[in-house]
């Protein structure tokens, strides 16, 4: 809020210091109380369920924002502002959590299945592993969970690749050897005809 103040500021007012400071205080009570009044919601409106279904995340989220935009644009705009704001915050608060709720069916479908054997036992599905399983399950990860056999066939590999490295080595050394060895041999036999000379 303070930053988007305080561009706006620097657009339209001739302090934007004082445009920035209120804009961050008005975008705080907005976020405090829109997460406040939202988990009040969930607590007290639904109890009895298990589970909160996306309509009915989408419909408290919509309730929090239509309180919110009203009672913050009535400490803050006058009453001519309450409707509006509220009408408004409802509909934005109910459009972003439907948008997320779509993401999150979507992206609930693409259930990987991770490993067997992983720290925590067998675990079939992302969504029921602990949080690193999901973060290394992730397609945006650099990690990935293996099984211990293919953690071996791995290092299995990657030592056949570095026995193979060691014996090209091995072949050089004893080729500079051979070569030194002829070099010396050279000179020695260059040294005896000088001195027979």
């Amino acid at each position: 809020g303070v930053l988007v103040g305080g561009i706006g500021g620097l657009l339209r007012s001739s302090r934007p210091g004082l445009f920035a400071a209120v804009s961050g205080v008005q975008w705080f009570a907005l976020g405090g109380t829109f997460w406040a009044t939202r988990s009040m919601l969930f607590r007290t409106a639904i109890p009895a369920l298990p589970h909160e279904t996306p309509h009915d995340k989408a419909t408290i989220s919509a309730l929090a924002g239509g309180i919110t935009g009203g009672s913050v644009a009535a400490l803050t705009r006058g009453r001519a502002n309450v409707l509006p704001a509220t009408v408004m915050f409802a509909l934005f608060c109910w459009a972003g959590q439907s948008a997320y709720n779509a993401l999150d069916a979507r992206h609930s479908e693409a259930v990987v299945t991770v490993p067997a054997e992983t720290a925590v036992g067998p675990v079939k599905k992302l969504e029921n592993a602990p949080w690193w399983v999901r973060a290394a399950g992730s397609k945006w990860s650099p990690m990935k969970i293996i099984s211990d056999e293919d953690y071996a066939r791995m290092l299995e590999e990657k030592l056949v690749v570095v026995e193979a490295d060691i014996a090209l080595l091995d072949e050089k050394i004893e080729e500079a050897k051979s070569a030194q060895a002829l070099q010396s041999s050279k000179g020695t036999m260059e040294k005896q005809d000088s001195k027979e000379r």
